[in-house]
């Protein structure tokens, strides 16, 4: 099996999961609300130095850092004679912002009440989330034909889950989100980005085909 169908059916699976708690949501399911009140048990207790802690760290996920940070990746590429990374990793990750902002607006989930951040917007999926696995994705992608041994492979893949779990765990945490929208976050990103991977090829083999291949 090639790596594309690879990318494929687990981007296929990772939305279908995603698609399974959007359903869920939006029919009342009962399992959905013991689904978040067991996420929201996992995060406490709830004390000043972990609040404070948390509110610092969940601002990695903001998505005027992950532009930011996207941006200058991009400049990075270019300036690295990289010019078709640039511009294919800058695309995957602002149109899954424009992905993720059409699924809020569809679904128009309220956030939690009590939340410990003052915030506004929908609550499904978490954005924080979507952006950081999005853009860790990106990274490690690009770092791994760099990392030339095993050891090296785990512990980029470790750190990549940890930064994407600490996002998750801290929305969460501060009540900006419940447990099914850090997960729909995450299984939606993590489709889109598997999936964009996959069609790659396809969509650079039909740009650059030539004009002359085209029936008159």
């Amino acid at each position: 099996m090639t790596n594309s169908k690879r990318l494929l059916i687990g981007g296929s699976v990772c939305w279908l999961g995603f698609l399974i708690f959007m359903l869920a949501y939006l029919h009342g399911r009962a399992w959905l609300k013991s689904y978040d009140t067991f996420g929201y048990q996992l995060v406490q207790p709830t004390v000043p130095g972990k609040t404070a802690l948390l509110r610092g760290l969940t601002t990695l996920g903001e998505p005027a850092v992950l532009g930011g940070a996207t941006i200058v990746l991009m400049l990075y590429l270019w300036w690295r004679q990289r010019i078709s990374d640039s511009m294919w990793y800058g695309a995957v990750n602002f149109i899954g912002s424009l992905l993720l902002y059409v699924v809020k607006h569809l679904v128009l989930r309220p956030r939690p009440s009590h939340r410990l951040i003052s915030i506004g917007g929908y609550s499904f999926p978490s954005g924080h989330t979507f952006g950081t696995t999005v853009f860790v994705l990106t990274v490690i992608v690009l770092l791994w034909p760099l990392l030339h041994h095993r050891w090296q492979h785990w512990l980029a893949v470790l750190l990549a889950a940890g930064i994407i779990a600490v996002i998750m765990y801290s929305r969460v945490y501060l009540r900006a989100h419940y447990a099914s929208d850090v997960t729909a976050g995450l299984l939606l990103a993590a489709g889109w980005f598997m999936l964009a991977t996959a069609l790659r090829p396809r969509l650079h083999e039909w740009l650059t085909e030539p004009i002359t291949s085209y029936p008159d």
